[in-house]
């Protein structure tokens, strides 16, 4: 501002020295040029600083505008990693709960394979048995009927035998 005012008075009074040597051709002086440029120098600065101040307040818009996006993203971004953890823990838990649940299952298959292999070496021994038994009863009943038929033929006919059992039991 200094500058300008001093250019803007130096200007006009180097002129008119240099008319008032009377020949009607203006002169420039070496000081008169130095001013000239310092105004011309002036006058670019003060086109730089208003571009510069454009420049700076878009930069300042574009800057406020980012940093409340970036603080948006940032929010929406926690917010996520918050409710991702969350989900992470409760699936967390949701496993060790089948997992338990599988364990009990796995006993309890386990429990049941062992009561029916129990079961069924059991009912292989109690058939063992069972046709152990019946072949005896078979074998014995075979040997009945062979010895009734023995004694039907010494004792002449099944008739004699009813008879001479009912003569004993009397006598």
């Amino acid at each position: 501002v200094v500058l300008a005012a001093a250019c803007g008075l130096l200007g006009p009074a180097l002129t008119v020295a240099d008319d008032a040597a009377g020949d009607g051709a203006v002169t420039v002086t070496p000081v008169g040029k130095v001013v000239e440029l310092l105004g011309l120098l002036l006058k670019e600065l003060s086109e730089d600083g208003t571009k510069d101040k454009a420049a700076h307040e878009k930069y300042t818009k574009y800057y406020t505008k980012s940093k409340g996006e970036t603080e948006r993203v940032i929010s929406e971004t926690t917010n996520k990693i918050e409710s991702l953890k969350s989900s992470l823990e409760l699936g967390k838990a949701f496993r060790e709960g089948k997992r338990s649940a599988l364990e009990k299952a796995a006993g309890e298959q386990a429990a049941a394979e062992k009561d029916l292999k129990d079961a069924s070496d059991r009912r292989e021994k109690e058939r063992k048995s069972f046709v152990s038994a019946e072949a005896e009863l078979s074998q014995a009943a075979n040997q009945f009927e062979r010895a009734l038929e023995v004694l039907a033929k010494k004792a002449g006919g099944p008739a004699a035998l009813l008879d001479s059992g009912s003569e004993s039991e009397g006598g």
